[in-house]
């Protein structure tokens, strides 16, 4: 018999909304890791210029997009094969190779104008070596070369793998602190990636309870499920430990509230080890905030507790 790619044809489709399935749109939800850094950076006085805001996250959801479809040209073959993957515009033959491959440079291209345009209109200093490397286009180039380092080698490599899944949400909120105008302390950069990486070992471990194999993803075969449910505890645990240990310490929060933000924190933590671990879901981190409501109301409880517990 053969293959399912085999079958499928190359063709081009004129439907706006194949190219934002294409873009994977509904991706750019994980760039609420940008939005993170803004309420701390409001209460330490820190200067928000909304439109290099504005523009440095548009330029970053074009990045996101220019990278799914890179690695959708890259992986069609095996997506074909996929249950559920095979139904991507490239893979599926609904949008043409070269068409892809043009979209990806082009979205790339703009992206990386629009962060230089954020960079611009917030008065980034690039005679200053530590303002460069933490400026817009240093995160967006950063972001790019990690992903096609991943897609190319990195994500056939256990372990390794979802560090680097884990850097790619780190980067948006490093991102998110050149945008609000702070630098990220080693507190915060231990904390957020803590929290992204437990989302990386939920995405594998997701992977890995829905029955998908080394077919599919290389990695897949080395690791366990007790293996990934005890990182992703542990990850959670630090995030929570390093969470708590700011509040504590932080000039910002007040003596006598600053746990007050501690409480939605563990509860989101909670909820997401019910619904990856505990109930074995098969859902992608993506799916599991799109399909549920309790992120969205922990993330306002979040908000809401952090601004009465601050000074």
């Amino acid at each position: 018999m053969m293959p399912l790619s085999q079958h499928l044809p190359e063709k081009d489709s004129r439907s706006p909304w194949v190219f934002l399935r294409l873009l994977r749109v509904t991706h750019w939800i994980k760039n609420v890791f940008v939005f993170l850094p803004l309420p701390f950076a409001l209460a330490t006085g820190a200067e928000l210029v909304p439109l290099s805001f504005l523009l440095g996250l548009s330029g970053f959801c074009l990045l996101n997009s220019s990278v799914y479809i890179f690695n959708d040209v890259k992986d069609r073959h095996r997506d074909a094969e996929h249950p559920s993957k095979r139904y991507r515009p490239v893979a599926s033959g609904e949008v043409s190779l070269s068409m892809a491959k043009k979209l990806s440079l082009v979205l790339g291209i703009l992206g990386m104008d629009l962060l230089g345009l954020g960079a611009y209109y917030g008065g980034c200093n690039y005679l200053d070596f530590r303002e460069t490397i933490l400026s817009l286009p240093g995160i967006g180039l950063t972001y790019i070369i990690a992903n096609v380092i991943y897609t190319v080698w990195v994500r056939s490599v256990v372990w390794l793998d979802v560090f680097f899944l884990g850097l790619f949400f780190l980067l948006r909120l490093i991102l998110g602190c050149s945008l609000s105008g702070v630098y990220p302390s080693a507190m915060l950069l231990l904390t957020g990636f803590s929290l992204a990486l437990m989302m990386a070992i939920g995405k594998r471990y997701s992977e890995l309870s829905s029955g998908l194999g080394s077919v599919f993803r290389n990695s897949l075969g080395t690791y366990s499920t007790g293996t990934l449910a005890f990182a992703f505890r542990g990850s959670a645990l630090v995030s929570l430990l390093g969470y708590g240990w700011y509040c504590w310490s932080s000039p910002l929060m007040d003596s006598s509230g600053w746990w007050w933000s501690i409480c939605p924190v563990a509860i989101g933590l909670v909820k997401y080890h019910r619904a990856v671990i505990r109930a074995d879901g098969q859902l992608e981190p993506v799916e599991l905030v799109l399909g549920s409501y309790w992120p969205i109301l922990v993330l306002v409880l979040w908000v809401v507790s952090l601004m009465t517990s601050m000074r």
